[in-house]
């Protein structure tokens, strides 16, 4: 299949909250006891980690024919260049999908960028 667009689209994701605490805790039963001390629950952690990971992925095959992906984590985002032409997709913390087309300035530059909500499909690249 060939790929509508050149352009390389940039896919900033994070880390979910359990990712985070499975660097902290080295076993699950450790992580329960963390997570259930500050009156949480483990079964919701782990629903939102699923849930975005489900998100990232279906993303991921919804994009792919579109172009170039490239997956970035937020953390690295002061330090990353992005390009003129290219497509930032920035995914939530509840795995929701917001694409927004780069004028090759830092993200600081919001007001100058073409914020696109996703739908079913990917949006529409300009000519």
């Amino acid at each position: 299949m060939k790929k509508r667009s050149e352009k390389k689209i940039i896919v900033v994701t994070r880390e979910t909250r359990i990712d985070d605490l499975r660097k902290r805790f080295t076993s699950l039963d450790q992580l329960s006891f963390y997570i259930e001390r500050r009156g949480g629950r483990v079964e919701d952690y782990l629903a939102e980690d699923h849930t975005y990971k489900e998100s990232v992925n279906s993303l991921e095959n919804r994009l792919l024919p579109w172009g170039r992906l490239q997956f970035l984590d937020r953390a690295y985002l002061p330090n990353f260049v992005f390009g003129p032409e290219d497509i930032v997709v920035v995914i939530g913390q509840d795995g929701r999908q917001h694409a927004q087309i780069s004028d090759g300035r830092s993200t600081a530059h919001r007001r100058q960028s073409r914020p696109v909500a996703l739908g079913r499909s990917p949006p529409a690249l300009p000519p």
